[in-house]
């Protein structure tokens, strides 16, 4: 039991409880109490013991992760394997859940309608753009929020960079509040792109950290202090 939880602190895995026998329902109680703080870490790892079934199913009810084998490496490995994976899919659907820096021109001659709504032909620049993502123009004044893409006729759900399609916008007025060949950003909210610079940065392509870049200094023009 000392070297199989020596070999454990050693791969960098927390112990808890470490004891001898079947897995029993104090274990499960144990690690639902840790994975209330570390879901990661909320799990049971039983090295060449038997495991009651329904003890089995109730852990599995209870969203309680049951490692098992008759060899420890293949079990640590196993526990390992599992966290990095679950690491990568928590860490991309953080990412998901961001607004991306996205950059786009109005193409002159593709002014489709005015107002109420404005729709016009685009250019995506850089990064991406998505229906409900608000734009902003170079002073960093918000000049409406994306209703819908369109390409050839189709509604998108996403446009990105070298993409040309039709975007529709409630609140401007072409003309007025943003004007043919001007180029538009996404206004990012202010803790996506902290989150961006600070926690996902390597996610991002070059071209969109350089609009992210962009999209920083013109609102630090007005606010120095944002997304510090």
């Amino acid at each position: 039991l000392e070297a199989a939880t020596l070999y454990l602190h050693e791969k960098g895995i927390p112990v808890r409880r470490a004891d001898i026998g079947e897995v029993s329902k104090r274990d499960v109680v144990e690690a639902e109490i840790v994975k209330m703080k570390d879901e990661l870490k909320g799990v049971i790892l039983a090295f060449n013991v038997k495991i009651d079934q329904d003890l089995e199913i109730d852990a599995s009810n209870k969203g309680i992760r049951i490692f098992k084998d008759s060899v420890l490496f293949r079990l640590v490995n196993a526990y390992l394997e599992w966290v990095e994976n679950e690491t990568t899919t928590r860490r991309l659907r953080a990412f998901d859940s961001l607004m991306k820096p996205g950059k786009i021109k109005i193409m002159e001659g593709y002014v489709f309608r005015r107002s109420e709504p404005a729709i016009v032909g685009v250019e995506v620049l850089s990064g991406l753009i998505k229906p409900k993502y608000p734009l902003m123009n170079s002073r960093g004044k918000i000049v409406g929020t994306i209703s819908q893409i369109q390409d050839r006729g189709q509604s998108v759900h996403e446009a990105r960079a070298g993409s040309r399609v039709a975007i529709s916008m409630r609140e401007p007025v072409v003309g007025r509040h943003v004007r043919e060949g001007e180029i538009l950003y996404t206004a990012l909210p202010e803790q996506d792109a902290r989150l961006l610079q600070k926690e996902y940065y390597d996610m991002l392509d070059e071209e969109s950290r350089k609009v992210l870049e962009e999209i920083v200094e013109i609102k630090r023009s007005v606010d120095p202090l944002w997304a510090r």
